[in-house]
């Protein structure tokens, strides 16, 4: 069943405005979430509220200070449109005489969840498991947390913005950090998986982030889709110290089997912002390119893998490594900026030194000689 949603509370709290000037208190990804929403309905917005904000104007409205709101109480209506900080706000509003309903209203309530074992609310959120001594964090509607058999959650935080979204957690996964995620996005972490306290995982927009079985991560790891966008990380997945994952816009970043990275690398499949040429106007970087990793990939120190990257199975990375835009065969050493093959038909293992004692030689293959 599909609680309310966001069409649905604006004709509800509408009832309450009677004619005043309606502002939005922040100026972050909420508030201006409101602002677009109540606009589709053609629900005039006066302007924001912000006491830390340089900027004078958003959306073309004015951005004024809460002192505004001092003995006016029957001028304004305050909708609340920030995540972190909520109580403070609504403190500073009872001392004003604000009423809630009456004078102000969130539009995302902040609802707090941190020991529960099969929990639903009156907006649908809902936790499949024990989430005892752990914070989960609903800002919307019909997201869904769900924690298998014999997973530990040691300390995590697990935040739903907006609406629709769902995380997994399978068996005897181990995790901590941080997880957060917002509208009609899917996060699966795999059976037997750790996640560092430190580390943090991103899915936003449409997006969808799929570690397989045994993905193990370091301190300090972020891994971020958003956007349309996909990544997936298949199974026994190694992740060093400082590792970061960007995919945006519509793309892609697939990685297989037995990854293995070492510290500070990065796979982006995107620039991050539009370059252009000032006199022709156009844009100089293209949308962003899928990036494709094989099957036990060994990444070293400081490389970057960047859009339109494919690099095939059994390949070595050599430290300090940029590669972007170019296509490498199977075994293969890998190195430079910009990167190129320094030595086929080759392999690396985790530790047997002693190929006689390598029972799984799969990933043994001479490099595609058509490459």
């Amino acid at each position: 069943m599909e609680y309310n949603n966001e069409n649905a509370r604006i004709l509800t709290i509408s009832s309450y405005f009677k004619n005043k000037k309606i502002l939005i208190w922040g100026t972050g990804d909420v508030g201006q979430r409101i602002f677009i929403l109540f606009k589709k309905y053609k629900i005039d917005i006066y302007g924001f509220l912000d006491s830390a904000n340089e900027k004078q104007t958003l959306f073309s409205k004015s951005i004024f200070s809460p002192d505004i709101l001092k003995h006016n109480k029957n001028i304004y209506y305050v909708l609340i449109g920030v995540n972190n900080h909520f109580y403070e706000l609504v403190n500073i509003l009872h001392s004003y005489q604000y009423n809630h309903l009456l004078n102000y209203q969130y539009f995302y309530k902040p609802i707090s969840v941190q020991k529960s074992y099969d929990y639903i609310d009156s907006m649908g959120n809902k936790i499949y498991g024990s989430v005892e001594n752990n914070q989960v964090k609903f800002f919307g509607y019909n997201n869904t947390l769900i924690i298998r058999d014999d997973a530990k959650i040691n300390n995590a935080e697990f935040i739903f913005l907006y609406n629709n979204s769902t995380i997994e957690i399978q068996e005897k996964s181990n995790i901590a950090g941080v997880i957060k995620i917002t509208d009609n996005s899917h996060i699966i972490i795999g059976q037997k998986s750790y996640l560092h306290s430190t580390s943090t995982i991103t899915a936003e927009n449409n997006s969808k982030i799929i570690l397989g079985n045994s993905f193990i991560s370091d301190r300090n790891c972020e891994l971020k889709a958003s956007d349309h966008s996909i990544l997936e990380i298949g199974n026994n997945a190694s992740i060093q110290k400082d590792f970061f994952a960007l995919v945006k816009y519509n793309s892609l970043i697939s990685i297989g089997n037995s990854i293995k990275t070492s510290l500070y690398v990065s796979i982006i499949c995107n620039d991050g912002h539009p370059i252009f040429d000032i006199t022709t106007q156009k844009r100089l970087n293209n949308k962003p390119k899928k990036i494709y990793i094989g099957h036990h990939v060994w990444i070293g120190i400081k490389s970057a893998i960047l859009s339109g990257a494919l690099i095939a199975n059994g390949c070595i990375i050599g430290a300090n490594t940029v590669i972007t835009k170019k296509t490498f065969p199977n075994n293969c050493i890998i190195a430079g900026n910009p990167a190129i093959i320094l030595k086929k038909n080759t392999i690396w293992e985790h530790s047997q030194t002693n190929p006689d004692l390598i029972d799984d030689k799969s990933h043994w293959q001479e490099t595609n000689s058509n490459s």
